[in-house]
């Protein structure tokens, strides 16, 4: 890395740092008010509908590491930073290859113990990207400006036998690290509704899956412009209520299998025949409750 890449990651370190002395204000440690989080996935993937490689058969993984710096006990209001390597066993996808660093400010609206709608969040990231393996003169980005708002809520571990588990991220992007005026507004989601049956630890799901992407302003993007449904199973060898961060980690670590087919595109499409209809993913994911805001710092 460069000087001024290093430059740029301590500039996001330091105003870090910049918040820590409103956290006194309240008559609290530190500690108590930082929160570390980390989440990710790694998966095979038969075809990732792409026209670059067919078949596809690659393998690619990411993982988020995440402070949170709590401005107060109701855990509403924090800046954080997040650090995500990702990488791809595809040559080809060279842009997969990264490590991306950012600095976000996150506000929430209902309290821990609202169930439904404690997961609703707007959002500020300026994000940063170190590509491993860029080639000289490719057209990409290194930053990028977000601002938006998200929402998550699942049942996972509930008594209830229904499931569901949604998640949606919609908001402006300034260059999406694509290109500098990209300056568009993306909408991205993922809803799985299934049935489980657990056991005193374990969790078996089958479910049916929706997930889209949408960029109105760019209709020619097919890659970004897609909704496609699915169905899949997953396996939680872990699941019993944990208090640790290591147990709280293995309680959603999980395995699973999924058939996705690209049911509409909502936009352009690609050249018949340019791009499977169809994938198949196997994989892993992991993460720590704090993502969902299902555990509090005492």
């Amino acid at each position: 890395m460069c000087k001024d890449q290093f430059e740029k990651i301590g500039f996001f370190i330091f105003c870090f740092i910049l918040w820590a002395p409103l956290v006194a204000q309240d008559n609290s440690s530190l500690g108590e008010r930082i929160q570390f989080d980390l989440q990710g996935e790694s998966h095979f993937s038969r075809y990732n509908f792409t026209n670059i490689k067919i078949p596809y058969n690659g393998i690619d993984c990411w993982t988020e590491f995440k402070i949170a710096l709590w401005l107060n006990r109701e855990q509403s209001f924090a800046p954080y930073i997040s650090i995500i390597p990702s990488l791809t066993s595809e040559g080809e996808f060279w842009w997969q290859k990264n490590a991306q660093f950012a600095l976000g400010f996150q506000w929430y609206f209902f309290s821990t113990k609202n169930p439904y709608f404690r997961g609703i969040r707007l959002y500020s990231l300026l994000a940063y990207r170190n590509y491993f393996s860029k080639p000289e003169g490719a057209d990409s980005q290194d930053t990028d400006l977000q601002l938006g708002a998200d929402y998550y809520y699942d049942n996972l571990f509930d008594r209830e036998t229904l499931v569901s588990a949604l998640w949606s991220n919609g908001g402006y992007r300034k260059s999406n690290f694509s290109f500098k005026d990209y300056n568009s507004f993306l909408w991205m989601g993922n809803v799985k509704i299934g049935l489980k049956t657990s056991g005193s630890q374990r969790i078996l799901m089958g479910y049916l899956v929706f997930e889209w992407t949408y960029a109105p302003k760019y209709k020619g993007h097919w890659w970004e412009n897609f909704f496609r449904t699915g169905v899949g199973v997953r396996f939680y060898p872990w699941a019993k209520k944990r208090e640790s961060f290591a147990e709280d980690f293995l309680r959603r670590f999980n395995l699973y299998a999924e058939f996705l087919h690209n049911a509409a595109w909502l936009g352009d499409s690609p050249v018949t025949g340019a791009v499977e209809k169809s994938d198949f993913r196997i994989g892993i994911g992991f993460s720590t409750g704090g993502f969902f805001r299902d555990k509090q710092i005492h």
